[in-house]
């Protein structure tokens, strides 16, 4: 019997062994033939050569071609062939806008193409398949925005840097080949017969947890590459001075000063909040300090100080130099790469023991990326920081308050820690501390039945459980005393900003707008990369919206939050009763996060990271509890494991396509370069 086990366990090695160089095959192929497809096809078509060309916008001097105009025309005639590729061959450095027009067997007049960007430093971008009808007679094509600069002249007469039917070369990316390989190898581990669910989870083994670690560095080598992608946000420190407040802070602290400044300017004003008033007193933005809290007579920075305390100050101090925003965040990036690790393994000890490990790298990996690292990589900046800051904290400490009940006494350390990890969110988003509902919940049966805590023989863990929450307060309270003469005033209504924010007030009419547009608006999808795209909020409410564009709800973008919702209902799941209120809950506060942070400030995409990881622990629980009771029960986990694959490759791949989907700060314009690099990578038929 051991031995048919063995050759039965040795087949199904050998057989999945040959299933991955069956894949690496399979993927090298796709990389030649189906991605380089333009390559291929070219070699059918012969190149256009001898014609009639003319040319507007554009005069040949020394062996180059001068484009003194906004709008240059290159025009081919008497081709009477067909035409099915273009070819605009630049200098490194160099972009255009190219559209192209033909008059075919099918149209008498010129039929207009759209119009596409040509990069210099993108080959791939140079060479344009074309789908005009038949013969082509006459083809135009109009250069855009290169006024003032040069292109190479071709060989004798020709005009070889707009080539028609020229042959386009083999262009092999071994990244997109390795991230082909890779992902359908981890489609392959992640089959529903894969034998990799046979694993459990556990990380108490040294080979689990290694594994781990390098799935966490490699995660955090790719964040600190693409933190790097929008230069612009990057530069915003160097000349925004509301963009370099955390550093303002730290100096000020080391002086022994809460305030940034003294503000002249508005003292003489009855409401220096109202921006049509400092209009109308000639204050213009040289002349205050912009999105900063201003209180009399001095600005403050309304932000959260604890990052200051725990990045930048330090940092100060020691070098004499400020950390930069993005330093911050790949460290608070790193963080809750470890952090969503270390959650789900202490959810996984605590309840659901019959996890896969495979399933449990998938979710950890997506709860990472849907938290708020996507966004992250568009938009690394001051005011993402005490966001990520808060989600750090909150996961951190959720999971070390989880860890501590495992043993019949609980851990007072694992409490201390857990319960000040919690506690710091208020000194970086107090409205994340929602997250505390879920206390009473893990705690309440040790309170009031088994009277482990609150209670003489449980004195020590009831201390370090509520110690920490009253010494971050009574600093928080400080503080706050300091600025604005208040202990729970954060500041953020005195912001100088588009709008007064102290006149704001609490609105019930914004909070359907709020709930819609954050969680249940369909994102706008289309063929063109990136096929997700942002769009106006539209809303007649009758009063000041404030929104950014945004690209869509949270449900829809990442669709892996749904399992919460749906587990609402599915308190016969769950084994431990906590755990089915846990999922309530999360799925509350991300409701009630959505309404709060429409009322305070807006419409704002950074704002998804206030309550998406909030939603993101609902959804875990409900799949572990799904996966554990199918475990116990031997019922057939088929369906389960495909709708969790699919949903959570969908939230990654959603995720990944949201950075390109702003067109506010967008990298397509900070970064053209690579926008057009992935966009030749991924949408290659185009």
């Amino acid at each position: 019997m051991l031995v048919e086990k063995e050759r039965s366990e040795g087949a199904c090695r050998a057989r999945e062994k040959s299933a991955i160089v069956l894949i690496c095959l399979a993927a090298l192929v796709c990389e030649i033939f189906v991605m380089n497809y333009k390559h291929w096809e070219s070699l059918l078509y012969r190149p256009v050569e001898g014609v009639a060309c003319t040319s507007y916008g554009l005069e040949a001097v020394d062996g180059r071609y001068d484009i003194y105009s906004e709008e240059a025309v290159v025009e081919f005639s008497g081709i009477y062939e067909p035409v099915a590729y273009l070819a605009i061959l630049l200098e490194p450095g160099q972009q255009a806008e190219i559209t192209v027009a033909a008059v075919d067997e099918a149209n008498s007049s010129y039929l207009y193409a759209p119009s596409r960007t040509v990069i210099g430093d993108v080959p791939r971008s140079q060479y344009l398949r074309l789908h005009f009808s038949g013969d082509v007679y006459r083809l135009k094509v109009i250069i855009r925005g290169m006024q003032g600069e040069v292109i190479r002249q071709g060989e004798g007469d020709s005009f070889n840097a707009v080539a028609l039917n020229a042959t386009v070369p083999l262009f092999f990316s071994w990244q997109r080949y390795l991230l082909l390989t890779i992902g359908l190898c981890c489609l392959y581990l992640l089959r529903p017969g894969s034998r990799c669910y046979e694993v459990r989870t556990d990380l108490t083994k040294r080979r689990h947890w290694v594994f781990m670690a390098v799935c966490i560095a490699i995660q955090l080598l790719l964040f600190g590459r693409m933190l790097q992608w929008n230069t612009s946000a990057l530069a915003w420190p160097d000349y925004m001075e509301h963009h370099q407040q955390y550093y303002r802070l730290a100096e000020a602290l080391l002086e022994g000063r809460v305030d940034v400044g003294e503000a002249s300017a508005l003292q003489t004003l009855d409401n220096p909040y109202d921006p049509s008033a400092r209009a109308a007193a000639g204050i213009g933005y040289e002349d205050f300090k912009w999105d900063h809290a201003y209180y009399n007579g001095r600005y403050y920075v309304y932000f959260g100080i604890v990052p200051v305390l725990f990045f930048y100050l330090p940092y100060y101090a020691l070098t004499g130099m400020h950390l930069s925003h993005v330093q911050v965040i790949l460290i608070l990036g790193g963080l809750l790469m470890a952090g969503c690790a270390y959650l789900l393994w202490q959810m996984v000890c605590r309840w659901f023991p019959n996890t896969p490990y495979n399933l449990y790298l998938l979710l950890t990996v997506t709860m990472g990326a849907a938290s708020c690292l996507g966004y992250a990589v568009y938009k690394p900046d001051l005011y993402l920081v005490p966001v990520l800051s808060g989600i750090v904290c909150g996961v951190w400490g959720l999971a070390f308050w989880i860890s501590a009940g495992r043993e019949d006494k609980y851990c007072a350390w694992r409490l201390g820690v857990g319960s000040l990890c919690l506690a710091l969110i208020a000194g970086c988003r107090p409205q994340m501390l929602l997250i505390l509902a879920m206390g009473p919940v893990l705690f309440g049966r040790a309170i009031l039945r088994e009277r482990r805590l609150f209670s003489r023989k449980g004195m020590a863990q009831t201390l370090a459980l509520c110690l920490p929450f009253g010494l971050v307060a009574a600093a928080i309270m400080w503080y706050n005393g300091m600025r604005f003469g208040a202990v729970w005033d954060f500041g953020a209504s005195y912001n100088l900003t588009t709008n007064d924010m102290i006149h704001r007030g609490w609105v019930w009419g914004r909070c359907g707008l709020g709930i819609f547009s954050y969680l249940l608006q369909p994102p706008r999808i289309s063929g063109v990369f990136p096929f997700l795209h942002d769009f106006r909020v539209e809303t007649v409410y009758q009063g000041l919206t404030l929104s950014e564009m945004m690209v869509g709800g949270a449900l829809w973008l990442f669709p892996v939050l749904c399992f919460g919702v749906w587990g609402l209902r599915k308190r016969e799941i769950f084994v431990e009763q906590s755990c089915y209120r846990l999922v309530w809950v999360s799925q509350l506060s991300m409701v009630a996060l959505a309404i709060v942070d429409t009322q305070m400030a807006g419409l704002l995409t950074r704002y998804f990271g206030d309550f998406v990881w909030m939603g993101m622990i609902g959804s875990v629980l409900v799949i572990l509890a799904c996966q554990d009771m199918q475990a116990r029960t031997g019922g057939s986990s088929q369906l389960l494991r495909e709708l969790v694959v699919i949903a959570c490759c969908a939230t990654l791949t959603f995720a990944f396509l949201r950075i390109f989907a702003h067109s506010e700060d967008s990298i397509q314009n900070a970064n053209p370069v690579l926008y057009h690099q992935v966009k030749s990578l991924i949408a290659f038929w185009m």
